[in-house]
């Protein structure tokens, strides 16, 4: 970035780029004149195009959701494990620490052992829940019983590395649906990497709506709502 233009700091002319040639695309009955930069661009240009103006409208908002991200980031650059791999560590954590601390944590929040596991148990269910609604028609949903990573896989079928693309498939690395009850366990870290991840998430974005669906649920339990799954 750099600084905006003042009586004593005039704006160099390399900041608004040149023009390394111009193109014509005609899309429909509508002509759009490109202006291609000359090597490195500052400025980049996106033309969403559709017959239908009602999946315009949902492109647009689609690109500006992702630049509002895009800019989060930047401001804040820490991303998190996506495709659900997030979801399914963050839930097995939580359960197995639980199963250690439900006494000291039940006489801190003054409620029994058996509450605060129902309790940790629903919010790891929620959780699980994010990963559940990545799984696709004739695909499963599974967790490793090592890392803790999701793995979204056709039925019958194995993937070669895990949702996020951190955990690489071996022999003997026990997976379980992850609808199919809890799973306790300690989630080891991933000393080698074998793969960069390739799907992450944004943390300002992932953190936001966490706090915001927590929230939402301590509003729900003061007015005593009663919310039932119809499904």
């Amino acid at each position: 970035a750099l600084i905006v233009a003042s009586p004593y700091s005039p704006v160099s002319a390399h900041v608004y780029g040149r023009v390394g040639g111009l193109s014509l695309h005609r899309h429909g009955p509508k002509e759009l004149l490109q202006l291609l930069p000359f090597k490195d661009p500052t400025v980049s240009t996106m033309v969403l195009c559709h017959r239908n103006e009602t999946m315009i409208a949902e492109l647009k908002e689609a690109c500006r959701r992702a630049e509002h991200v895009l800019r989060l980031t930047l401001k804040e650059p820490y991303a998190l494990l996506g495709g659900g791999c997030t979801e399914t560590l963050l839930s097995a954590y939580i359960r197995d620490m639980s199963e250690s601390k439900a006494t000291e944590a039940a006489q801190a929040i003054n409620c029994s052992p058996s509450e605060f596991r129902l309790g940790t148990e629903a919010f790891c269910c929620s959780l699980q829940s994010v990963a559940l609604s990545l799984e696709g028609n004739g695909q499963q949903c599974l967790i490793d019983l090592t890392h803790g990573h999701c793995w979204v896989t056709a039925v019958d079928t194995d993937s070669e590395t895990c949702s996020c693309g951190l955990s690489k498939n071996r022999p003997g690395l026990e997976k379980a649906l992850l609808n199919t009850g809890s799973h306790s366990f300690f989630p080891a870290a991933i000393n080698k990497f074998d793969h960069q991840p390739k799907l992450l998430d944004s943390f300002t974005a992932k953190l936001s709506a966490l706090n915001m669906a927590v929230e939402m649920a301590s509003l729900v339990l003061d007015v005593k709502y009663i919310v039932k799954d119809v499904n």
